[in-house]
């Protein structure tokens, strides 16, 4: 949680993966996705920020999405933040800087408290 120059991190990062296969003809099967987190409310008068990133290989860009909702659920703002890099990096990375970014950025909003 972000509260005027503190940072209190209280997140889980859980990597989550669609499970799907090919038929013969090269066509997609269902997919189904496992172990998806589910989004919580931050305490009364606090806001929350949740973070995703992607990959994209064979271009090597990733790519960063950030979003601040209220106590409610409604959305206050969003931010996304794509690089082109020399090289593919891991998901493990990728999501550590988008964590690094949005710490960043909560910084720069000055709200008062924010949970990641």
């Amino acid at each position: 949680m972000w509260s005027k120059g503190w940072l209190f991190l209280s997140c889980c990062c859980k990597i989550s993966c669609i499970i799907g296969s090919r038929s013969a003809t090269g066509n997609h099967s269902e997919s189904k996705q496992e172990d998806v987190p589910r989004w919580s409310n931050p305490n009364a008068g606090e806001l929350k920020c949740n973070v995703d990133a992607a990959v994209v290989t064979n271009q090597n860009i990733f790519g960063i999405g950030m979003c601040i909702r209220n106590d409610h659920g409604q959305f206050v703002i969003a931010k996304t933040v794509v690089l082109v890099l020399d090289g593919v990096p891991l998901s493990q990375e990728v999501e550590a800087w988008g964590l690094a970014e949005a710490i960043k950025w909560i910084g720069e909003l000055d709200f008062d408290k924010v949970s990641i």
